[in-house]
């Protein structure tokens, strides 16, 4: 089931946890639709200070579109450079990549 908010997913999710296969799966299926279904060209993705949730949820999305994570992540620091993802996120997003190549 598809939570009606992201909000919902991540309730539980606090500083530098990663996060588990279908949180993520869900957090890009939530993003895919918005794009797609709502013609939305953009979506604001946000945590609280914007270093480690939410960059690790639009690394999945760009993952899932098929970039490398490694390559993602550089893509990502030239744009936004304060983003610092922790080990476990890092591990979410290869486990995430892992699954989906």
């Amino acid at each position: 089931m598809i939570p009606h908010s992201p909000k919902d997913i991540f309730n539980h999710i606090t500083g530098r946890q990663g996060f588990d296969y279908d949180q993520i799966e869900e957090s890009v299926f939530i993003g895919t639709n918005m794009c797609c279904q709502f013609g939305f060209d953009k979506v604001y993705i946000h945590c609280q200070h914007g270093h480690g949730r939410a960059p690790t949820l639009f690394v999945a999305y760009l993952v899932r579109n098929g970039m490398g994570v490694e390559k993602t992540i550089e893509y990502l620091k030239n744009k936004r450079p304060s983003i610092h993802l922790s080990d476990l996120q890092m591990k979410s997003l290869v486990n995430f990549s892992n699954r989906n190549n």
